[in-house]
């Protein structure tokens, strides 16, 4: 089988997988009981299902920024560059939960694009592939709405890589800071880039 390589093939590819993970999600969610939720998430089975794990740490510091209390578990773990975001777009539909999942996704899903691209530029031949096994990647359902970091991380990182491949260096230091704000990996993403670059 081969698989198309157009930048439209790629989107219907990220899209597609992005609604098959999300459908898998509410499937879940409707199947198997849901522990108690915040009493601000939405009373959507999907963003239900979608609002676990960490996801509560980033909403706490989208309501009440970072704190500590000594011999207490805080958001300080957290990286700002997700939150940060998150709260922006609080601000437009109302309800951080939703918020939350909304910059997941549209985050994961450019960040496939991104990878995309990037991968075009290294080797075209196999792009189309290595952009299907980062789709279908088991943990790539982090990409795809969960309220987490990682699709931001990954668009921040393709479009790093992206803008060395291009002779763009200042955009390449641009998007690894901003990725370097997102997840504690942050210095292989660093240390990936100046070794492309060299």
């Amino acid at each position: 089988m081969r698989l198309p390589d157009s930048s439209a093939a790629a989107v219907r590819l990220a899209v597609g997988v992005a609604v098959a993970s999300l459908t898998a999600v509410a499937v879940g969610g409707a199947v198997w009981p849901q522990p108690a939720a915040a009493p601000d998430v939405p009373d959507w089975l999907l963003v239900r299902s979608l609002a676990r794990w960490d996801a509560g740490w980033y909403a706490e510091i989208v309501s009440r920024g970072y704190w500590l209390k000594p011999g207490e578990q805080s958001p300080v773990a957290f990286f700002p560059l997700y939150p940060l975001v998150a709260g922006a777009m609080t601000v437009l539909v109302g309800n951080r939960w939703l918020a939350l999942e909304l910059v997941s996704l549209a985050a994961g899903v450019g960040g496939l694009l991104a990878f995309g691209a990037w991968a075009r530029r290294v080797r075209v031949d196999a792009a189309p592939r290595a952009l299907l096994g980062l789709a279908l990647y088991p943990f790539a359902v982090y990409l795809y709405g969960v309220g987490y970091s990682d699709g931001l991380y990954l668009t921040c990182g393709a479009l790093a890589f992206w803008a060395v491949e291009t002779d763009r260096p200042w955009a390449a230091a641009l998007f690894g800071a901003l990725g370097t704000a997102c997840r504690p990996i942050a210095p292989a993403l660093v240390v990936g880039l100046v070794l492309r670059s060299a």
